[in-house]
């Protein structure tokens, strides 16, 4: 229990070949006030002028340097860093080295780290792989709830300069080894969740397995930084929450696209987030681009299957509905200003009749994404006569 009197300045360092050990108690690294009466602290551990890292895990890489083993009691680990540190300085709400091994049992684990303040050098929330690309870490709970292993790092706050102001970081690896993210109890699931600092990623996976038995696998993230890292559900489901730009994400085995939903929020009017499969759900919205195309008939008038829809990430669109879509112009002349004015009610669905959260171009002025193109008809000539 680290800074008990809530004053922000507090640190908690557990060096190299340390065991902390119960055969089901709980296993609590924090701070500040217990806020619920159960003479446990619901605060940050913080780090001071002197101390740089909320939390320090392990003073330098080794195998097993730091154990956590509860035998079934939850596990908690809080930190933070704030103003009382330099902003010149390299620091972490939670800082691990290599080699750390984090087990629950059947209790649950909730890491959260938090960094705030001025940064001209790095500033993270939770950064759990630091030193060595060797030597390898593992966190894990055969707990059975769909919480049973969460990671939450909030920088979003951090004035970034120069440095970095990461949300979660797994970083140091090989494809050889690779940290392990585990949740092995029978539905157990694992949440990883981060924001970040300016010009930074809410979340960076490289070299790490995340897997569960078949629980959910969830990332909600405002920016990734992605790559050597694997999400294995088991008969569970990934699902990854993103504010990145949509369709940006080119992660492999996403079975669906969604736009304009929020972790824990909401979603557009009339899109649902399917109940099976693994899935990339954007915060923001894209726009879908119309291109209309007909032979000249003498009216301004479409119907759906004369319209193109064309969106981003993959997705296969098109427009449902029985109305009549309008155009501008009827005339093969106005080509290059033609666009569409009204959709009868149309909307855009993928081929399986859902709606994903794409927006309507502007039906007021010809766009990239509204464009009308009326062809010419051929003309054929027949020349019949006597010769002269």
């Amino acid at each position: 229990w680290s800074d008990y009197d809530n004053n922000n300045s507090g640190a908690i360092i557990i060096g190299n070949s340390n065991i902390i050990t119960t055969t089901g108690g709980k296993i609590t690294l924090a701070g500040g006030l217990d806020t619920n009466a159960d003479n446990l602290p619901d605060g940050y551990a913080s780090s001071t002028a002197s101390i740089v890292n909320g939390i320090s895990l392990g003073t330098s890489p080794a195998t097993n340097n730091v154990q956590l083993i509860s035998g079934g009691g939850d596990i908690r680990i809080m930190g933070q860093v704030g103003n009382l540190t330099s902003a010149g300085t390299s620091t972490r709400g939670i800082s691990a080295s290599n080699g750390f091994v984090i087990n629950s049992g059947a209790g649950t684990i909730d890491i959260r780290g938090l960094a705030t303040g001025n940064a001209t050098n790095d500033r993270h929330a939770i950064d759990l792989t630091m030193g060595s690309t060797t030597i390898t870490s593992l966190i894990t709970a055969a707990n059975t709830t769909a919480d049973a292993i969460k990671i939450i790092g909030d920088a979003s706050t951090v004035n970034g300069g120069a440095g970095q102001s990461y949300g979660v970081v797994f970083w140091n690896g090989t494809n050889a080894n690779t940290n392990t993210i585990s949740a092995t109890g029978n539905g157990g699931g694992i949440l990883i969740q981060g924001s970040s600092g300016t010009g930074s990623k809410g979340i960076a996976l490289q070299y790490t397995t995340v897997n569960s038995n078949n629980g959910n696998i969830v990332l909600v993230g405002d920016t990734f930084l992605l790559a050597n890292y694997s999400l294995t559900p088991g008969t569970g489901r990934w699902l990854v929450y993103a504010d990145e730009s949509p369709g940006s994400l080119g992660i492999m085995g996403s079975t669906f696209n969604r736009y304009g939903c929020i972790y824990g929020g909401s979603c557009p009017s009339g899109v649902t987030i399917p109940t099976t499969g693994n899935g990339i759900i954007y915060s923001s919205q894209p726009t879908v681009a119309l291109i209309a195309s007909k032979d000249y008939d003498g009216t301004p008038n479409f119907t759906n299957s004369q319209i193109m829809a064309m969106g981003t990430g993959g997705d296969t669109l098109l427009l449902s509905g029985a109305g009549t879509a309008i155009a501008n112009s009827a005339l093969v002349v106005d080509n290059s200003t033609n666009f569409l004015t009204s959709l009868d009610g149309m909307t855009v669905v993928d081929g399986a009749g859902n709606q994903l959260g794409y927006l309507l171009p502007s039906l007021t002025t010809r766009s990239v994404y509204n464009q009308v193109t009326i062809n010419a008809l051929p003309v054929s000539v027949n020349l019949t006569g006597n010769k002269v």
